[in-house]
């Protein structure tokens, strides 16, 4: 994704101030609908950062995070699925048929939300 601020987000006057803005955000990502790797309370206002939709196929610019619905995440955990499970939502979220390095999926995080698991680096 390309690089937003808030005060980008708070141009689009969809929130009352700062202090919404951020609290809708954090209720957003632990849902699992966006994902940001910041700590949102202690973000400043012109500091860029990477948002991710789950219904975005990602951007050209960045490809650092992906989504999983939370029940194949609980799965993927459950029967120890090899990495390459995960190629498929990587492939299917930016709308590839590009296969990162081995490497990239040994080295991903994950961000458990209630509806999606965020994989990032």
């Amino acid at each position: 994704m390309k690089p937003i601020t808030l005060r980008q987000l708070l141009d689009t006057n969809q929130f009352q101030n700062l202090l919404h803005l951020k609290k809708e955000l954090i209720s957003y990502k632990n849902s699992g609908v966006i994902f940001y790797k910041e700590v949102m309370s202690s973000l400043e206002i012109d500091t860029p950062f990477e948002l991710y939709f789950v219904l975005s196929k990602g951007g050209i610019e960045y490809e650092n995070a992906f989504p999983i619905p939370i029940d194949l995440y609980r799965e993927y955990l459950t029967y120890n699925r090899p990495l390459e499970y995960l190629l498929r939502f990587y492939q299917e979220y930016y709308g590839t048929k590009n296969i990162p390095s081995d490497r990239f999926f040994q080295t991903l995080n994950i961000f458990q939300a209630k509806r999606y698991a965020w994989f990032y680096k």
